[in-house]
Formats: C-alpha cells, sequence, structure tokens
C-alpha cells in the first residue's frame, strides 16, 4: 500500500524549473540531432537516440513542468527565436538608400553592362 503512495506522489510531483530546464536543453539538443543527422548514424545510433526520444517524452509528460516540456518538443521554434536574437540589423544611411528613380538608373545601368560585357 505505500509503494503505491510513493509512486502516486512521485508521479504527482513536477521537477524543479532549474532541472526541468536543463532536461529541456538535453532533449533539444537530442531532437535537433536526431532531425539533422539521422541519415548519418547507424542502425545502432538510431535506436539509441530514438529510446532516448522516448526516455525524453515520458520525461516530459510526467514530470517536466509544462512550459519546458512545451519548449522542448517546438525546439525548431526555440531555434529560430535563438538566431532572431542574435542576427545583425543597421539602419542604412541616408547616402546608402536610392531614390526609386536612382534605383531604375542603377538598374538599366547594369542590364546595358550585361548585354555589352562588362569589359568595356
Amino acid at each position: 500500500m505505500s509503494t503505491k503512495q510513493e509512486i502516486n506522489q512521485s508521479t504527482d510531483q513536477k521537477l524543479s524549473h532549474q532541472l526541468s530546464v536543463q532536461i529541456m536543453e538535453v532533449g533539444q539538443t537530442i531532437l535537433e540531432l536526431e532531425a539533422t543527422y539521422h541519415d548519418s548514424f547507424s542502425r545502432q545510433m538510431r535506436e539509441k537516440i530514438q529510446r532516448a526520444k522516448e526516455i525524453l517524452d515520458e520525461l516530459a509528460n510526467d514530470c517536466m513542468t509544462e512550459l519546458t516540456s512545451e519548449r522542448m518538443k517546438n525546439w525548431q521554434k526555440e531555434k529560430l527565436k535563438e538566431k532572431e536574437k542574435f542576427k545583425f540589423t543597421r539602419k542604412k544611411d541616408a547616402w546608402e538608400i536610392l531614390t526609386p528613380k536612382q534605383e531604375e538608373d542603377y538598374q538599366l545601368r547594369i542590364t546595358r553592362r550585361m548585354h555589352q560585357g562588362f569589359g568595356r
């Protein structure tokens, strides 16, 4: 009887947020490896990764916080967010921006040079 209560208590408890985040990061890495390098792995490695995915899925469903579980499963969206965060953007200076007329003239000049050849 006491073991049944212990099992119920252990399944009801969620992992701490910090541990859940760490498992999420490991899970994202495994899922990314599987998606990216699936064809490069041997049969044994594919089986190991499949088993790791199954274990991670169990952890996500039973122990991890809902937020980290969702983030782990949607690792591709997380990857895009990460890329966007480090994306370099800058405003163009006034001298870098062409007016529509200048843009048209530039396109005509390039087209003319392509027809004549750039060597002239």
